[in-house]
């Protein structure tokens, strides 16, 4: 309970919403609110309870998505348990959860890029001179306004004019990487398997 409270703490900041920049409506605060309300549900082993929270946080933010990774692994876990104790039946139906779960998560990421493609990629007013994403194996249009209008990429960021960035986070860094690799010494195999098994 102390965690919804303090992510209720989070959310609400008083000096956010007193800024000017909260009329923009920037998404973060509302995000992180539908990823810990999400988190809180997984913590407490209910991943159908946890799916729309996470459905709503890849609502508010693309990288939303990446949080039906907990109720994904969780099936995975569960299945290779049950398995492993020759319970097949539990191990389907653990899958078969799993992967429902997963759906209700990235339904919103989904519905959004099946949106962009149907505005700007179908129709006859198109197919004379369709978008660049619109021919790929797979239209993503966030990536592409990400690559085109805004060089956000793969090690794109990685330039000499982001040196001083750098070096702020560099004590970040150096508490982070001397912290995990205590947690390594500590724990070698969890480090390895990333806790998962």
């Amino acid at each position: 309970m102390m965690r919804l409270y303090t992510a209720g703490l989070f959310t609400s900041n008083s000096a956010f919403i007193l800024s000017a920049s909260s009329l923009y409506s920037y998404t973060e605060s509302l995000f992180a609110l539908f990823a810990f309300v999400g988190l809180e549900a997984c913590s407490l082993d209910r991943f159908f309870a946890a799916a729309p929270w996470f459905a709503l946080a890849s609502a508010t933010r693309s990288n939303g998505l990446l949080l039906a990774l907990h109720p994904f692994i969780h099936a995975l876990q569960s299945a290779c348990t049950n398995a492993s104790s020759r319970c097949y039946w539990r191990a389907v139906r653990s899958l078969a959860a799993g992967a429902v779960q997963c759906t209700v998560a990235a339904a919103p990421l989904v519905a959004f890029q099946w949106y962009g493609y149907s505005l700007f990629c179908s129709g006859e007013q198109w197919q004379e001179s369709p978008r660049p994403w619109c021919l790929g194996p797979l239209p993503y249009v966030y990536g592409f306004i990400q690559s085109h209008y805004w060089n956000v990429g793969f090690l794109r960021y990685f330039e000499m004019k982001q040196a001083p960035n750098f070096l702020l986070a560099a004590p970040m860094i150096a508490i982070t990487i001397a912290g995990l690799l205590h947690y390594a010494r500590f724990d070698i195999k969890s480090f390895a398997t990333a806790a998962l098994w």
